[in-house]
């Protein structure tokens, strides 16, 4: 009799555990045009689970249920959320945002020994672009 219960009572934890584990969604990003973007960050909102995409653009990532959303980004690239639901696979094609990418700041850096002490010296230098000269990046 304590073998059957202590049997039934294993058995009953193992399906527990092994329900509350989630599940694996695997899918493939794409951009407008098609090709598959690599480097995507793929994460499940709420939580510290994350994933990027391959260079094929193929992720997977263990989810805790239906409930689920799976956040992509991608810089460039409007942010997307999906709800996981039943599926275990979700193909994504991001779209462009042109208008996130205004601006463009450029830091440098160089090093310089002067009399036994070392100096790091940081710089940035930026100007506004003319539309004329927009097109020409040696200028």
């Amino acid at each position: 009799m304590k073998l059957r219960i202590l049997c039934l009572l294993f058995s009953l934890f193992s399906f527990v555990a092994a329900w509350s584990q989630g599940r694996v969604v695997t899918g493939r990003i794409t951009g407008q045009n098609g090709e598959a973007l690599p480097g995507v960050t793929v994460t499940v909102k709420g939580t510290r689970s994350a994933t990027s995409t391959s260079s094929e653009g193929r992720y997977s990532i263990s989810v805790p249920g239906d409930n689920a959303v799976l956040v992509f980004s991608y810089v460039g690239n409007k942010t997307q959320e999906i709800t996981v639901g039943d599926k275990t696979s979700i193909d994504v094609s991001l779209q462009e945002e042109t208008s996130s990418l205004n601006d463009v700041v450029v830091v440098g850096l160089y090093y310089t020994t002067q009399a036994g002490f070392n100096r790091f010296y940081f710089f940035r230098r930026c100007k506004p672009i003319k539309n004329d000269e927009a097109d020409h990046f040696h200028q």
